[in-house]
């Protein structure tokens, strides 16, 4: 079973100075973390292994994303 742990804690191990936690909700919602964290209540939730990447994932309209699929 995968463990999850708190955006916070998971910078914390990371970074050192830890980015400011509007840095690390921007972060989550863009994609740049990867695995992507999901959100809990109010609280967002990584896995432990979870990395960021400076390219975030591209998101795009869906009907977008399905044409691409769809001629590849």
């Amino acid at each position: 079973m995968t463990q999850y742990i708190t955006l916070q804690a998971w910078a914390e191990k990371k970074f050192d100075p830890m980015p400011h936690r509007n840095t690390l909700h921007r972060w989550a919602t863009d994609g740049s973390i990867v695995p992507a964290p999901f959100k809990l209540g109010t609280t967002y939730m990584v896995t432990p292994d979870a990395r960021h990447v400076n390219e975030p994932a591209p998101a795009g309209r869906l009907v977008h994303r399905l044409n691409g699929l769809a001629s590849a």
